[in-house]
This record gives C-alpha cells, sequence and structure tokens, in this order.
C-alpha cells in the first residue's frame, strides 16, 4: 500500500510539473500586431530579441505580406522591458524598416504598423 501511494504521489509531482511548464509557455505576453503594406511589392517581417547591451540572436522569418495587403502576426514578449525589433524586408532581402518596440509602443499606435511605399 505505501508504495502504491509512493508511486501516486510522484506522478501527481509529474503531472504538476507538466501543468506548470504548459501554464507558464501558454502565458508569455504577446499581441497581434497587423502590418499593412501599402507597397507595390511584397514584403517579409523579421522579428528578434533586442538585450540590454544591443545584441541579437538573429532574426525570425515571421512570414511574407503580398503587396497591397495587410497581415496580422503575433508578436511574443516576455516582459514590459522585452525589446522586439521588427525588420521589415523587399523580396531582394534590404531592409526597408528597422524599429524596435516594447509593448507599451506597440499599445500606442494600437499593434498595427503600417509599410508606406
Amino acid at each position: 500500500m505505501a508504495r502504491r501511494r509512493l508511486k501516486l504521489s510522484k506522478l501527481c509531482v509529474c503531472v504538476f510539473i507538466v501543468i506548470l511548464l504548459l501554464f507558464s509557455f501558454a502565458c508569455e505576453p504577446g499581441g497581434e500586431v497587423t502590418f499593412q503594406n501599402q507597397r507595390n511589392e511584397d514584403i517579409k517581417v523579421f522579428v528578434t530579441h533586442v538585450r540590454e547591451d544591443g545584441s541579437t540572436d538573429g532574426f525570425t522569418d515571421r512570414g511574407a505580406i503580398p503587396a497591397r495587403n495587410s497581415k496580422t502576426i503575433s508578436i511574443t514578449f516576455l516582459g514590459d522591458e522585452w525589446v522586439n525589433r521588427l525588420e521589415i524586408r523587399d523580396t531582394h532581402g534590404t531592409v526597408i524598416s528597422s524599429h524596435d518596440y516594447k509593448m507599451g509602443d506597440l499599445d500606442k499606435i494600437g499593434w498595427k504598423i503600417v509599410i508606406i511605399p
């Protein structure tokens, strides 16, 4: 009987840890940024985290936005001071726009970024 309780208690601890991990990943703050491409060419959105010293881990391709269209892309932040650099590139890879955003910055502009021609 004692062995059974020990196994059950180990199982409960494991289940608790899994639930805690899933909850922590699900609670990463972020939001949906709508990009409005007003250009006559397709663009691509790239995102990277900017550390306090200005270094980055490298950019992640978050997808293409066709010419004269809009697309909503999920951006994750890990705190109010977390800074993401959003780069917009044309089809040749040339950077059209590069800007650092905190969550508060995106709140101020309604989580919408317009890419002008």
